[in-house]
């Protein structure tokens, strides 16, 4: 799904006109991406928690003077999907789906208020970023990257069922099926990241 088509989608859903439309999705995602510069972790209900974790440079061995060096520090941008994304994914009984809360008082919920000029009010703002959710799920559900300019593209692998081994007794034993989650950073956001997270300094 291109930005173009979510934005559309987006209005269409929440009888909005594109241009509100794309500007409740981009404070969304810049809210995201500002506090992941600023501390390092941001959690958007009904999707998952978005994590920036500073790592030392790695020490190696140059192999023309075989001295010891140190490369530079990075940053590993992580995704955790939220309990009901999974679900939803899986194809688990909505019944049985945890149903997220978005409470007006999240600060994600505040930026975008702001960044949208106070347009929207905190309960329609919170049942957007639970649409959103819904559409997360549908596109990776049916197999489909899910990208978003300047914040990064979430990911999804089936892993199909396999053998296994009881760690304890050794015993035999299948390995249900289950799903892997992945992130790809766009280089704004790897950018904005590439002196670490403001929160995680020193």
């Amino acid at each position: 799904m291109t930005k173009r088509e979510l934005v559309r989608e987006a209005a269409k859903a929440h009888d909005l006109p594109v241009s509100l439309a794309q500007g409740l999705l981009e404070a969304l995602y810049d809210s995201v991406v500002d506090r992941l510069i600023r501390i390092g972790r941001q959690t958007v209900p009904g999707l998952g928690t978005v994590t920036a974790e500073r790592r030392p440079g790695r020490a190696r061995i140059d192999p023309e003077t075989g001295q010891r060096i140190v490369g530079p520090p990075s940053t590993r941008v992580r995704f955790a999907p939220a309990e009901s994304l999974r679900m939803a994914i899986r194809g688990d009984d909505p019944e049985d789906t945890p149903k997220p809360l978005v409470p007006r008082s999240d600060p994600i919920v505040e930026a975008i208020w702001r960044a949208t000029g106070q347009r929207h009010s905190g309960k329609f703002i919170g049942r957007f970023i639970l649409w959103l959710g819904t559409i997360y799920a549908r596109e990776l559900g049916e197999g489909r990257d899910f990208p978003w300019p300047g914040f990064g593209t979430v990911t999804v692998t089936r892993r199909p069922a396999r053998p296994g081994r009881n760690p304890r007794t050794g015993a035999p034993l299948v390995v249900p099926p289950g799903l892997r989650f992945g992130f790809r950073p766009s280089t704004a956001l790897k950018a904005g990241l590439a002196d670490g997270p403001a929160g995680l300094d020193g």
